[in-house]
């Protein structure tokens, strides 16, 4: 993380509880409580092997479909969890 080339600076709330934990597992490691984070962000992204080509075709144009479905309504919306209800119970 150190030679990182982008830096995003954000602020994120934590409960206690968490930031000790970061800050207990980042000594042990010898690092930031930042780098700890980008190391098990690095390691969860690691643990999911990259979808196919050919699934992530197939959900790019199924996602394109049904949006071009939707501009012409063939689908139908809800502006309000009741709308959804009383169509759920019809």
């Amino acid at each position: 993380m150190k030679n990182s080339s982008h830096l995003i600076t954000e602020e994120l709330t934590l409960p206690a509880s968490v930031m000790a934990q970061l800050h207990a597992q980042a000594k042990k490691h010898r690092t930031t409580i930042s780098e700890y984070v980008g190391m098990l962000v690095q390691k969860m992204h690691t643990l999911w092997p990259p979808v196919p080509k050919h699934v992530n075709d197939r959900w790019n144009r199924e996602i394109k479909e049904f949006e071009e479905e939707e501009k012409r309504g063939l689908h139908k919306t809800y502006h309000t969890v009741k709308e959804l209800m009383q169509d759920l119970n019809t």
